[in-house]
C-alpha cells in the first residue's frame, strides 16, 4: 500500500508537469522558434564539432544542448539554445569573462559555425527554471494574479541578441514575459549587438586555448574561483584530497 507521503510527492509531480507543460506550449505557441533539437550532440560523431587549436595540438570538446530553436528571416538562420534548469540559474558575462559557464556559449557558437544551418547567426543562450514559484497566500489575489505571478519564475534568463525583431519572434508583446529583453528601457535587458556576439566568441576561444595548453603543460595549481552563483568548491571531485585549507577565501569574480 502507498503511503500517504509517497502519494502526496507523487501529486505534487504530476501539478509540476502539467504546470510546466502548459507554459512551455504557451510560449512556444507565441514564438516564431521553432525547436528542431533536443538533447542536441556536440562532438563525438555529432555533424556539430568544436574543435580549439593549441600550443601543440587541438582540443576538441564534446556535449549535449537541452533543446535548438531556429528562426529564418532575410535567409539568415537564427539560432537560439535552452537549457533547462530544475534550480535557479543567472548567467552573468563577468563568470565568462574569468572562464566560467560558458558551456551555452561554446554550444551556440559550435553550431553556428557548423554546417547544420544556413548562415546561422546567434540569436540567444537561455536558462529555463523548471520550476514553481512559491506565492504568498493572499486572499485578495485571484486566480489569474497567482498564477502571473508564478509565471515570473520562468522567465528565462540569458543572453539575447539586441535585435528588436528577433526578440519579438521570442516574445510576441516584447514586454519580457518570456526572455530577459523588452521594450521598457528602464527594465534591466540582458542583451548583447551582433558584435557583442561575435566579441565574445572570440573571447570565449581564446579563454579555452588557455586553458587547453595549462592542461596540456600539467598545470593543476589551486586556485578556486567563485563565479556569480557557482561556488568553485561545492561540487569539486579533488576536494577531499585537497591540501587547501577551508578557511582560506576563494578569488571572487569581480563585476
Amino acid at each position: 500500500q502507498l503511503t500517504e507521503s509517497f502519494v502526496f510527492m507523487t501529486n505534487s509531480v504530476k501539478q509540476l508537469t502539467h504546470y510546466l507543460l502548459k507554459f512551455i506550449a504557451e510560449e512556444l505557441a507565441q514564438s516564431d522558434f521553432v525547436p528542431v533539437g533536443f538533447e542536441q550532440s556536440i562532438g563525438s560523431d555529432s555533424q556539430v564539432q568544436f574543435k580549439v587549436p593549441l600550443k601543440q595540438g587541438s582540443m576538441k570538446l564534446k556535449g549535449s544542448v537541452d533543446r535548438v530553436d531556429i528562426f529564418e528571416k532575410d535567409a539568415n538562420t537564427y539560432v537560439r539554445v535552452i537549457d533547462y534548469k530544475t534550480g535557479s540559474k543567472i548567467f552573468d558575462l563577468s563568470d565568462v569573462m574569468y572562464g566560467l559557464n560558458m558551456q551555452m556559449l561554446i554550444y551556440l557558437f559550435a553550431i553556428i559555425e557548423s554546417d547544420m544551418f544556413t548562415n546561422s547567426q546567434a540569436a540567444a543562450i537561455l536558462y529555463f527554471p523548471s520550476n514553481r514559484k512559491t506565492v504568498s497566500a493572499d486572499r485578495n489575489k485571484d486566480q489569474k494574479e497567482i498564477i502571473k505571478e508564478q509565471r515570473k519564475g520562468n522567465k528565462m534568463n540569458g543572453l539575447v541578441l539586441r535585435d528588436s525583431e528577433i526578440a519579438v519572434a521570442m516574445d510576441k508583446e516584447y514586454n519580457g514575459d518570456y526572455i530577459p529583453l523588452s521594450s521598457n528601457t528602464k527594465k534591466k535587458n540582458s542583451s548583447a549587438s551582433k558584435q557583442d556576439f561575435e566579441n565574445i566568441r572570440k573571447m570565449v576561444k581564446n579563454i579555452l586555448c588557455d586553458i587547453g595548453n595549462k592542461i596540456h603543460d600539467g598545470e593543476i595549481s589551486v586556485k578556486p574561483l567563485d563565479g556569480t552563483d557557482s561556488p568553485a568548491c561545492k561540487y569539486c571531485d579533488y576536494k577531499d584530497v585537497c591540501r587547501r585549507e577551508a578557511t582560506e577565501e576563494n578569488q571572487k569574480v569581480e563585476k
